[in-house]
């Protein structure tokens, strides 16, 4: 505007005076204004579309009669400008980090969404929203420091650790009550290839952003997801069985109800349990959380890392794990020597099927003709299989020389012809 005053003023009194060479220096003056300023614009963003060049130019012009709209830089998710630099209306520029996208809308509708650059606003298009690409991380209940059943009335902590108490509460088959430090992670998902970008290493994808901001996801929404889960699993069982492992298992409930939120998290399909928590053999049933998360375009993980118990429940359990010690160490041992002979088997069986084809080889490439040739090639192969085996050799003694003198026995005396092909 004040440009324009003085433009006003230059020409009344060029008309005052009668010299309009005033008038020409003023034209040359802002041809080379408008020069200049075309040509500083192209160093300001890292652009290099003509177009976008254009664009940088016309914008600078708005900006040099205050008509820019808004102008800022957003660093992980937030923006970074003069105050009141979002509220502005009008042509302008908009610069994310590699960590952030946008939402862009009109006064009507959302139109667009951006990630990781440079971007021009266009007239009434403003910024709705900006959202950071990391995996955010975030606690529910009391830390491990805060103990809501040990902490005092009069504690200044008491009123935010009795809230935070009330986050991830829960009540066992029983009765019980178990509270649980509950960390969640989340972001919005994006494919692994989009993680190649050069724009960006953690990963854009346009239409997960759009679901994101349009349905008002949020951090406490997510969470009460994760809480809800944790819930429903720990009311299955009995306080007694959270710490045991169930018949078969190799891992103790607390473990499984853990694995199994994550499940409901990120698996289209999971175990389906009874209402006492067991799972129904081979079958599996839809998971509800999985759906509403792809709806919403994010992906979630979820670690418990404490449980906390009323004294006096917490002081049963060590009773009986005193009590029951040996009981529990001789079913660990059983289980151990189970898994261990299943392990063995699995690892002999392995052993003669690598046995059976190594050794079989040269009778299925070269078809002897006689019951001689073939046991002399079986035999071969086996020595051949156990002199390219160093741990075996290292194992036997004499048994390689013996297979050599086998077979160097079996060619000497064979009859009814020779393969002359097999080496």
């Amino acid at each position: 505007m004040q440009l324009i005053f003085y433009v006003i003023v230059y020409l009344v009194m060029s008309y005052l005076e009668q010299n309009w060479s005033l008038v020409v220096d003023g034209v040359i003056f802002a041809l080379f204004l408008l020069l200049w300023m075309f040509f500083y614009s192209q160093f300001l963003l890292p652009v290099s579309k003509l177009s976008h060049r254009s664009q940088i130019f016309t914008r600078l012009l708005a900006y040099f009669f205050g008509a820019h709209g808004a102008a800022v830089f957003v660093e992980n998710g937030h923006v970074r400008g003069r105050a009141g630099e979002t509220a502005r209306r009008g042509v302008g520029v908009l610069w994310l980090d590699t960590a952030s996208a946008a939402v862009l809308r009109s006064e009507t509708s959302f139109t667009r969404t951006v990630g990781p650059g440079a971007h021009f606003i266009s007239w009434g298009e403003y910024i709705h929203q900006t959202v950071d690409l990391h995996t955010l991380t975030y606690s529910l209940g009391p830390s491990n420091q805060d103990d809501p059943f040990g902490i005092k009335p009069d504690h200044p902590d008491y009123a935010a650790v009795m809230e935070q108490r009330g986050e991830t509460s829960a009540l066992t088959r029983d009765g019980i009550e178990v509270v649980a430090e509950i960390t969640v992670n989340f972001g919005i998902s994006s494919s692994a290839e989009t993680a190649l970008s050069p724009l960006t290493p953690f990963g854009f994808n346009r239409k997960n952003v759009e679901k994101y901001v349009t349905r008002n996801v949020s951090r406490e929404v997510v969470g009460k997801m994760v809480v809800d889960i944790w819930r429903e699993y720990i009311r299955q069982i009995r306080f007694d069985q959270l710490f045991e492992a169930p018949p078969g298992g190799e891992r103790a409930r607390h473990q499984v109800i853990a694995k199994m939120v994550n499940d409901r998290l990120s698996k289209p399909l999971v175990d389906d349990l009874d209402e006492y928590g067991r799972p129904r053999e081979g079958r599996q049933v839809a998971s509800p959380e999985y759906e509403q998360l792809q709806e919403m375009g994010v992906r979630v993980s979820a670690n418990i890392r404490h449980m906390f118990f009323a004294p006096e429940v917490e002081d049963r359990l060590l009773t009986q794990w005193t009590s029951n010690w040996l009981k529990n160490a001789q079913r660990e041992r059983d289980q151990v020597e189970r898994v261990r002979a299943q392990r063995q088997q699995m690892g002999q069986d392995e052993a003669f099927k690598e046995f059976a084809v190594g050794s079989s080889q040269d009778v299925g490439k070269y078809f002897p003709t006689t019951k001689a040739r073939a046991v002399e090639m079986l035999t071969h192969a086996t020595l051949r299989g156990i002199l390219r085996n160093a741990a075996v050799q290292r194992r036997l003694t004499i048994e390689a020389t013996s297979l050599s003198e086998i077979v160097q026995w079996l060619r000497e005396h064979e009859t009814g012809g020779a393969d002359d092909n097999v080496p």
